[in-house]
């Protein structure tokens, strides 16, 4: 499927358009915000169908400054246990 990429300026211009567009499943719609690609619109169907990556990336890239840190300064670290008590989970001595 091909994608072609368009201004914000431009996409409000032609909205009706995209989503017809989407609907139809004929291609991806980048869109730009001074020429820095800002987002994605995709058929509906194939946002279900990658939701769950989706939803893995974007926690991934949450978690990515607290990796840095801690590679950055290992001592930054804590045990399980005391993650687990703050949370207010119960951990068992096993």
């Amino acid at each position: 499927m091909s994608a072609r990429t368009m201004s914000s300026d431009e996409a409000r211009s032609n909205w009706r358009r995209l989503l017809e567009s989407a609907l139809a499943g004929d291609s991806d719609t980048i869109i730009e915000r001074y020429g820095q690609p800002v987002g994605a619109l995709i058929p509906f169907a194939d946002y279900i169908a990658v939701l769950e990556t989706l939803e893995e990336l974007r926690l991934a890239r949450q978690a990515m400054p607290a990796l840095e840190e801690w590679q950055a300064d290992p001592s930054t670290a804590r045990p399980w246990r005391d993650v687990f008590a703050e949370l207010g989970v119960e951990v068992s001595d096993e």
